[in-house]
């Protein structure tokens, strides 16, 4: 039975979900996005859709602000058909009562999760032949028929600027942990003011 085409919505987030890039290069460069989605909804509660690895990399991230995440919900791409896997975060979302979603990912299943579970707005870009999974189906910049190269920092903030949040913060942010601190101790690093970690 196929599933009717979502209309544009114009809906505004009560609860909102975020599925974040399952890469942690693209989930680091998409904490601007985050950043101003906090901050244009300083009120709502704001989910994320992310596997454990992105979680610990967040952690913290937001300094003594409050959270841009407040509730993580777990997959494990490789899990079986249950709770933790893609599929299994069709039930988590819906009890979440998320009504907005912004993808931060280009894959046909997260935007397929997000319509089973009754979101009633998502926005996504119309990539991989979803765009009818799509209450919001943002256009690329293209040059012709082909996609023109973008930072993903901007790539991800056009989505949080189609919500009307400001996006002109394009600077990362990551946090320090303890464990982190202790680690940077060790290796003599404390004093030092700015250092790169390959």
């Amino acid at each position: 039975q196929e599933l009717p085409t979502m209309r544009r919505s114009t809906t505004d987030p009560t609860i909102l979900c975020v599925v974040m890039p399952t890469w942690v290069g693209d989930a680091c460069m998409a904490t601007p996005t985050l950043r101003a989605l906090r901050n244009a909804f300083p009120k709502n509660r704001i989910v994320g859709v992310m596997r454990p690895v992105i979680r610990e990399v967040l952690e913290q991230a937001w300094g003594n602000d409050r959270p841009w995440i407040d509730e993580a919900l777990l997959f494990n791409k490789k899990a079986g058909p249950a709770a933790g896997s893609r599929w299994g975060l069709v039930r988590q979302i819906r009890r979440s009562g998320a009504n907005v979603a912004v993808l931060l990912t280009n894959s046909l299943w997260s935007a397929a999760v997000l319509r089973l579970a009754g979101v009633r707005r998502v926005v996504g870009y119309r990539r991989d032949g979803r765009g009818l999974l799509l209450s919001d189906a943002v256009e690329g910049l293209r040059n012709g028929k082909r996609l023109q190269p973008i930072s993903p920092v901007d790539y991800y903030l056009k989505l949080a600027n189609w919500l009307g949040c400001d996006s002109h913060n394009r600077a990362m942010q990551l946090g320090v942990t303890e464990t982190d601190e202790a680690l940077a101790s060790e290796l003599g690093l404390q004093d030092r003011v700015e250092f790169a970690g390959l």
